[in-house]
């Protein structure tokens, strides 16, 4: 008895329930129709049973118009041969065309796959692009944000300025309308308060000391001729040794005193790269004053290195990243030894290893019982 299969093809002849056939099923369906099947895969079997159908259909829709009804006379043997040759080519061409149509098909169904990837890698990739777009924007925001307010207390600063300037004036001319003489100078405040708004000194924060304090002594409008005096009394070990090796003139002289004090603590860019690299934001302070430090202690750090172009920063960062990689002990000499080009640090540390790797391994020592031919 015939598979459910096979006899349903034969039924209905329809080729998609050959796409469900196994090897033998096709062998089947082909023996019921006569077909000689050349391939053994499964494939290529539906091809050339489908192809040899429908060259066989294309062959007797042909043929039928050219049969005379009342003649009942047999075809030639040549016009036989010629009908079998032309069914073998269709049949060939048949194949190609199903050949060439499964192609398509399997490449269409690539590009589908390759389509798909590529979307779902757009749909992985587009919610972390979005998130730093969000960052970007909002950091965008906030220093446009502090732009405008730093624009907005300029603006409130220059008009009350203005605004006291003009009271003034208008009180004068009101005294002077009715003969009162002018108004006594301020009282200068006491000392020990201008004491307490002073900062502290601390070596290693010496340039932020001198900007804080310039800072305070000119919000607070105190005599530049006494800025020396207040700040002297803050000084500290090498720092005082500085002041008191001025004379009594410079040491009046603020600028003089914080050349000095600066010469005396001995920066190196080392200090400044740390401060930066170390840089950390402190608790209550907002993300605006950590950036604004960051970006301070940054410039500080290549202003010491003298770094002026592009090329000097690129540089600088290479060499520090170039010093990170190295070993301790051959860090601190090439950094002891103040190189400042790449290839010149990097020849250096080469040879500090040629000159340590004897030492690191030590002596070369005999075998404890070579005395006695190894053994005991």
């Amino acid at each position: 008895m015939e598979d459910d299969k096979v006899a349903k093809f034969i039924d209905t002849r329809d080729e998609q329930v050959l796409e469900d056939c196994t090897k033998a099923q096709l062998q089947s369906v082909a023996d019921h129709f006569g077909i000689k099947l050349r391939s053994s895969k499964v494939g290529e079997r539906r091809l050339e049973i489908v192809a040899q159908l429908r060259a066989r259909d294309e062959a007797l829709g042909e043929e039928r118009p050219q049969t005379p009804a009342s003649a009942g006379e047999n075809l030639s043997v040549g016009g036989s041969s010629r009908g079998s040759s032309g069914s073998r080519r269709s049949v060939k061409l048949e194949i190609m065309k199903l050949q060439l149509e499964a192609q398509l098909k399997r490449e269409e169904a690539q590009l589908r796959k390759e389509e798909h990837e590529q979307e779902a890698q757009m749909r992985r990739e587009e919610p972390q692009l979005k998130r730093e777009e969000r960052k970007a924007q909002l950091r965008r925001e906030e220093r446009e944000h502090e732009a405008q307010l730093r624009r907005e207390e300029r603006e409130l600063d220059a008009k009350l300025k203005q605004q006291e300037i003009e009271v003034n004036r208008e009180v004068e001319l009101k005294r002077a309308e009715l003969g009162l003489a002018p108004p006594a100078p301020p009282q200068q405040e006491d000392r020990r308060v201008r004491e307490r708004d002073l900062p502290v000194f601390v070596p290693n924060e010496a340039e932020g000391f001198f900007d804080h304090f310039e800072r305070v002594a000119t919000f607070k409008k105190w005599p530049r001729a006494e800025w020396a005096e207040l700040v002297q009394g803050r000084l500290t070990d090498e720092a005082r040794e500085a002041y008191n090796m001025l004379d009594l003139k410079e040491c009046a002289n603020y600028d003089a005193v914080k050349r000095a004090v600066l010469h005396s603590i001995k920066l190196t860019p080392e200090c400044y790269r740390k401060r930066f690299r170390e840089c950390t934001r402190s608790p209550g302070k907002s993300s605006a004053e950590t950036e604004r430090d960051m970006e301070r202690k940054f410039l500080k750090w290549l202003e010491s290195e003298v770094a002026k172009s592009a090329e000097d920063v690129k540089r600088l960062m290479v060499m520090e990243k170039f010093m990170s990689v190295l070993s301790p002990e051959i860090r601190i000499r090439v950094r002891e030894a103040d190189i400042k080009d790449l290839r010149t640090a990097a020849d250096r540390a080469d040879m500090l290893e040629e000159a340590l790797r004897p030492r690191r391994e030590g002596p070369h020592r005999p075998p404890v019982y070579s005395a006695y031919g190894g053994k005991l």
